[in-house]
């Protein structure tokens, strides 16, 4: 049985953070979430405890990704969402034979290596879910193998697939971990981003794009960038 296996489902760049379109352009969301996925797909494979990297995708640029970190890649199903999709991968003998398995999206980009040493050392067994502060969504979700879940994606997720894991007979965890709190959705999400000293691919894009200077300021959901 190997260690602990890392599930980071990465969508394609240019379908990516749709939500932003109101204040970014095209070309940023796309670029936005580019930088995003490689800061994720960094620390996770720099951190000690994690021991296999999984992205799942569709398209090229998500398998050179995985190319690029010597991570192992899956392709989507297109016909199915990321829920579906993750149902299916977890299913895989080589996910199911991993003594755990954490799923984490790709737009958590002040995340560090030592957020994830803290939720791996509180992991006690079953199932341990990180919620998010906006919509409650799941920004993070540990299990135990093997595991079977049926995946629920979206806003209020976290309590729901703490219930389902709950049924099906695991002791389960809900926490509100400040660093697995905020993903990067939504306009005030940037902005929050923005705001924030860290140092990763995305922060040196987000100034070099001229994005963080203008999202700093207050007024920043009132007008966009073209």
């Amino acid at each position: 049985m190997s260690g602990t296996l890392a599930i980071l489902p990465v969508k394609a760049f240019d379908r990516a953070k749709s939500r932003l379109a109101p204040v970014l352009s095209a070309e940023m969301c796309e670029n936005l979430a580019r930088h995003m996925a490689t800061d994720a797909v960094r620390i996770l494979t720099g951190t000690s405890g994690i021991d296999r990297v999984l992205i799942v995708g569709q398209g090229r640029e998500q398998a050179e990704l995985a190319s690029r970190f010597a991570c192992e890649y899956a392709s989507d199903e297109p016909a199915l969402d990321i829920s579906a999709n993750l149902s299916r991968v977890v299913l895989k003998p080589d996910v199911q034979a991993a003594k755990q398995f954490l799923i984490v999206p790709a737009d958590l980009p002040c995340l560090c290596s030592g957020d994830y040493a803290r939720l791996l050392n509180r992991h006690e067994g079953g199932v341990t879910i990180c919620s998010a502060a906006r919509d409650r969504g799941t920004n993070a979700f540990l299990a135990t193998s093997p595991m079977r879940m049926t995946f629920r994606f979206g806003s209020g997720s976290a309590a729901r697939h703490a219930r389902a894991a709950r049924a099906a007979g695991f002791r389960t965890i809900l926490v509100d971990d400040l660093g697995f709190r905020r993903d990067i959705d939504t306009p005030e999400d940037l902005q929050w981003l923005c705001r924030q000293e860290v140092s990763s691919d995305t922060a040196t894009y987000l100034r070099a794009s001229g994005i963080a200077a203008l999202f700093a300021e207050p007024a920043l959901c009132r007008g966009g960038v073209s």
